[in-house]
């Protein structure tokens, strides 16, 4: 069994997208025995370092450039890329695609490749694909016209719960407008007698 730790600090802005980040992580910090034999074979420890920053904010669109430092047992290696989002806004409840962004990203990884790759990112889920093109000559590379599929499901943690509203005259666009916010909420309809 393998022991590894690792922190990110991010932020986003009053939309929630992303601004920043900065992390860092140590992997195999027990130095875990990888021989099923009796030689005595150990992991080394590998660091990861990963920043990036959004260098253009307009209302529809945003780029992001990122760069991800690695030492894997001596050997430094570096990917880095940027992720072009172009943002859209969808207030129709009935719609299953609402508010969200299609995100198009371009990734080098030193003396491995290029990958480009595409995600659908809605509030709670994000899906998409990223090909890799080999630019090594190393056979068997895991890397070699590698088509990897991704999703992603996101459920916020809050640390205290928002009071909970109650709506009598109201529109299923502010009803969605207060469940995508998590929000509790009462419907209430006024009855006239």
């Amino acid at each position: 069994h393998s022991v590894s730790s690792g922190l990110l600090w991010h932020g986003t802005d009053s939309r929630r997208r992303r601004v920043f980040e900065l992390g860092g992580a140590v992997y195999h910090l027990n130095r875990p025995e990888v021989s099923f034999f009796d030689e005595q074979s150990r992991l080394g420890e590998q660091f990861h370092l990963q920043a990036g920053i959004r260098i253009v904010d307009q209302e529809a669109f945003s780029i992001y450039p990122s760069v991800l430092y690695r030492q894997l047992t001596g050997r430094n290696s570096v990917n880095a890329g940027a992720t072009f989002s172009y943002y859209f806004q969808n207030d129709n409840p009935f719609n299953p695609i609402s508010s969200g962004s299609l995100d198009v990203s371009a990734r080098y990884l030193q003396d491995q490749g290029i990958s480009i790759g595409v995600s659908l990112s809605q509030k709670n889920l994000v899906a998409g694909f990223t090909y890799n093109f080999p630019t090594s000559q190393i056979e068997n590379s895991a890397f070699n016209n590698a088509l990897e599929f991704h999703i992603v499901l996101r459920k916020p943690v809050k640390s205290s719960k928002p009071p909970v509203k109650t709506l009598t005259n109201y529109n299923l666009k502010q009803i969605r407008n207060l469940y995508d916010k998590n929000e509790d909420l009462i419907v209430r309809q006024d009855s006239k007698q």
